[in-house]
């Protein structure tokens, strides 16, 4: 036999021994990984986890205050506790939501309860936890209110949401600041878009749009 014809002979044994491993790789196995599974190195489809609700993604040790705290209290309470939204309560009910970005151009003595949001955007701990990322985005807000038979149970936020994994993650992506890309303390600005406090800021510094409410 001639080199040319082992060579052929060769490429030819080759050939045979890849197709072989190609159609081997493409046959289900035991393990019931998909056809192609380990050829093409991918993993065994994960079974969808059931939609989540609220509740198994709220933070449930609250940090409250009174309709009648200052602007100070409550600004002195961040700073010591880390946290920036806070349920105003009257008994066992939420009854306002305040978040220190709205408190960033008020005095110290001012009543915190001019400046918060009442009655809070709010939802039922059996919900889902997408029905969250929804009323976020329906009313520019970065907390939810969860109340379950006995009142006030549990806040929920946007962070709360993107640490939460990325099914939730992706339903908060368009909530961001269209300058920074923020997802905390937004506020609407121009066109449908969201800005956060300090781009707003910013912006009003330098005239880039009009605040004011039109003719």
């Amino acid at each position: 036999m001639t080199c040319e014809k082992i060579a052929r002979a060769n490429r030819a044994a080759r050939g045979l021994q890849l197709r072989g491993r190609f159609v081997a790789d493409l046959a289900p196995n035991s393990a019931g990984t998909e056809p192609g599974a380990a050829f093409a190195g991918a993993e065994p489809k994960m079974r969808r986890r059931p939609n989540r609700q609220v509740s198994d993604v709220m933070s449930s040790a609250l940090i409250t205050v009174r309709q009648d705290a200052n602007v100070a209290e409550v600004l002195e309470l961040s700073a010591r506790k880390g946290v920036n939204h806070f349920p105003i309560v009257a008994g066992t009910r939420a009854i306002g939501l305040v978040c220190t970005c709205d408190l960033r151009d008020a005095t110290p003595e001012s009543n915190v309860w001019q400046y918060a949001r009442h009655p809070p955007v709010s939802m039922s701990a059996h919900s889902p936890a997408q029905k969250a990322a929804r009323l976020m985005r329906e009313y520019t807000v970065g907390s939810v209110i969860v109340n379950d038979r006995n009142g006030l149970c549990g806040i929920v936020t946007r962070g709360d949401l993107a640490a939460a994994g990325p099914q939730l993650a992706r339903l908060i992506r368009d909530s961001r600041c269209s300058s920074c890309d923020a997802i905390t303390h937004l506020r609407p600005g121009p066109d449908g878009a969201q800005l956060c406090v300090d781009c707003e800021q910013r912006a009003r510094g330098h005239n880039w749009f009009d605040f004011g409410a039109g003719d």
